[in-house]
């Protein structure tokens, strides 16, 4: 249900008997080690249709709505759009650079585990798609608490935009009650993918 560190064999066990009875399995992609983010990956991951990991520079695989496999490179285009119409490139639940904007889910666990910043914690804006995030989407959120402090709690009905402190100078101000959209847009794009998973170099 979050990030962490296990054995291919004991992730084995964890799926859901309703998946089957696995009779192959192969790792995939790397992962940061650093307590914090352990076991975050460093490529594309989508589990079940929802969207945990963004892609790196790095081949990805996937198969898409209809059942069809495909693998190349996957290029993010994560982005917030402000009031203004400024945007932002954004990462998906990794350590977050001074300099970087990152959207967090609870896929990253309870908590952001983030130091300083400016925190965003945004709600679902109207009846728009929500949770749990798919990749091809776009998404309306409004800005529910602005914290100082970092390390946000995570539950299942909100995500977290942190931005580091050098970040914070590229963008506008925002108050509790603004509206943001968050685009999950790839190319190729993701849109229906249920499964995809990053690999390389």
């Amino acid at each position: 249900t979050a990030f962490g560190m296990a054995t291919l064999s004991e992730q084995i066990k964890m799926l859901p008997p309703e998946y089957g009875r696995p009779v192959a399995a192969l790792n995939g992609d790397y992962y940061n080690t650093e307590s914090r983010y352990a076991g975050d990956p460093k490529g594309l991951q989508i589990l079940r249709g929802e969207l945990v990991s963004g892609p790196c520079d790095w081949t990805c695989f996937w198969i898409d709505a209809s059942g069809n496999p495909h693998m190349t490179n996957v290029i993010s285009r994560f982005e917030v759009s402000w009031p203004n119409g400024q945007k932002t490139s954004l990462g998906l639940n990794e350590k977050r650079a001074s300099s970087a904007a990152v959207l967090y889910t609870t896929a990253i666990g309870p908590s952001t585990r983030t130091s300083g910043g400016r925190e965003f914690i945004l709600e679902r804006n109207g009846t728009n798609a929500w949770l749990p995030l798919r990749a091809g989407q776009s998404y309306s959120a409004k800005v529910r608490e602005v914290r100082e402090t970092g390390d946000s709690p995570l539950n299942k009905d909100v995500m977290i935009l942190s931005l580091g402190k050098q970040a914070l100078a590229r963008v506008p101000k925002v108050a509790p009650g603004t509206a943001l959209q968050i685009s999950t847009a790839t190319s190729p794009d993701l849109g229906g993918a249920m499964t995809a998973i990053g690999g390389g170099p």
